[in-house]
Parts: structure tokens; C-alpha cells; sequence
């Protein structure tokens, strides 16, 4: 059975560098790390704005 979960994930940068493009690639990197870790699920992130 295949089925989707969505998520909001609003971020509230501290620092005036952090941009979009860091917090998707961060979001991304994470992501990714635990996906291949447990082979639990696959992912996409596409920008809400």
C-alpha cells in the first residue's frame, strides 16, 4: 500500500545568510540521511513559495 504524508515546515532564519536556497538544501541533506539510513521512505520537497 502506498500512500503520502505532508508536512508544513515553516523556518525562522536567525541569521541574516541563511536564505532559502540553504534551508531547502539543508532540508534535503537530512532528509536524505535518514531515508537511506532506514529505508523507511522516499521524499520530495518542493518550495511552497
Amino acid at each position: 500500500m502506498e500512500r503520502e504524508v505532508s508536512f508544513k515546515v515553516k523556518f525562522k532564519p536567525k541569521l541574516s545568510w541563511v536564505d532559502k536556497v540553504y534551508l531547502g538544501n539543508m532540508l534535503v541533506e537530512l532528509l536524505g540521511t535518514v531515508s537511506k539510513a532506514t529505508s523507511a521512505f522516499d521524499f520530495e520537497v518542493e518550495s511552497s513559495e
